[in-house]
């Protein structure tokens, strides 16, 4: 459940809701993560708390579009994005592991992400890490299908992954 409701900042006079809240790297981060799970249970309020209502997240573009672009999101410091790496390799492995599943939402995302693959794991940040996480699901898949131990398969073998 994301719940953002329209606040004001009384010091400030800064306004935060969902929109702000889809700018911060770390919501984005938040919100993949349950997203790599499903999203067919995930919602968002939007309104305020006089007039509400509850919507699921693949129907609000605003959240299923955005939330897996962590890279180009808002951070304090741009160092901080070097830290998730790693927790963002985790959880596209998670979505490689579910590509075939019949969550048609999550086969959207899986789709979203293909297309742009760039805007979601910058070179300058991932290197070949998703190429190799693809590349180590591939051989699990053959593990799966052939039981062919990963030290065999030829893809993973060839770049040197195992």
């Amino acid at each position: 459940l994301i719940l953002t409701p329209p606040v004001k900042n009384l010091i400030t006079g800064q306004s935060f809701n969902l929109e702000t809240y889809l700018l911060q790297g770390l919501c984005r981060l938040e919100c993949w993560a349950r997203f790599s799970q499903s999203v067919d249970n995930a919602f968002v309020v939007l309104g305020s708390a006089k007039d509400f209502q509850f919507k699921k997240v693949h129907y609000e573009p605003s959240v299923f579009q955005n939330c897996m672009a962590i890279f180009t999101a808002n951070f304090a410091d741009e160092q901080e994005k070097k830290k998730l790496v790693d927790t963002t390799v985790a959880l596209y492995w998670q979505m490689l592991q579910r590509r075939n599943s019949p969550d048609s939402q999550l086969q959207t995302a899986f789709a979203h992400i293909q297309a742009s693959k760039d805007v979601y794991f910058p070179r300058s940040y991932f290197g070949d890490l998703i190429e190799i996480a693809e590349e180590l699901a591939q051989c699990a898949d053959d593990v799966a299908v052939q039981v062919t131990p990963p030290s065999e398969c030829g893809g993973c073998k060839n770049r040197g992954a195992i």
